[in-house]
């Protein structure tokens, strides 16, 4: 998406490439590039923000949410996002505020991503947290039988220091 704001008199041009991507529930994520130039004759500040991405993924903003351009110059920002594991499969809409110093929306982005390996929307559990609690289950369960042979064999003991101070009577 190409956008060109009047600031002053000169246009400034935001660009976003990749605004769908396709991104793994859990996985490392994805980055969308954000590109922002600055044909005007003074420094400007933009501020980076996302919105609609807090129920199913994370984003940050690299090298900041924060990108002073210079006169003339082209800076880029990233967002990199990576969907949480319990994210609903399917296409996710979310926006880039990009605004100016002063507070002022500059441009909105819309962009999308499509997560896939995700949990089924309403289910609210996946099948990690499944293997987490049988792992929890299995080993307490370990944990009590050994527990079991350790005492079985203390009485074990005990009954033969107790049998060997009794005399023996054969018949």
């Amino acid at each position: 998406e190409v956008c060109e704001k009047a600031a002053g008199q000169q246009q400034v041009s935001i660009m976003a490439n990749g605004e769908s991507q396709s991104v793994t529930a859990g996985g490392a994520g994805v980055v969308y590039a954000i590109t922002v130039f600055n044909p005007g004759s003074s420094s400007k500040t933009f501020t980076f923000s996302a919105d609609g991405v807090d129920s199913w993924a994370a984003v940050r903003f690299s090298p900041s949410n924060v990108a002073m351009v210079k006169s003339g110059e082209v800076k880029t920002v990233n967002l990199f996002l990576s969907a949480k594991p319990d994210a609903a499969k399917g296409e996710h809409s979310f926006s880039v505020s990009v605004k100016d110093q002063a507070g002022n929306v500059v441009q909105q982005l819309v962009m999308k991503a499509n997560v896939e390996g995700g949990s089924q929307p309403g289910l609210g559990i996946d099948a990690r947290k499944y293997l987490e609690i049988g792992l929890v289950l299995l080993v307490v369960v370990l944990i009590i039988l050994a527990l079991i042979v350790l005492f079985s064999r203390m009485r074990g003991r005990e009954e033969e220091e107790e049998g060997e101070g009794e005399a023996k009577t054969y018949y």
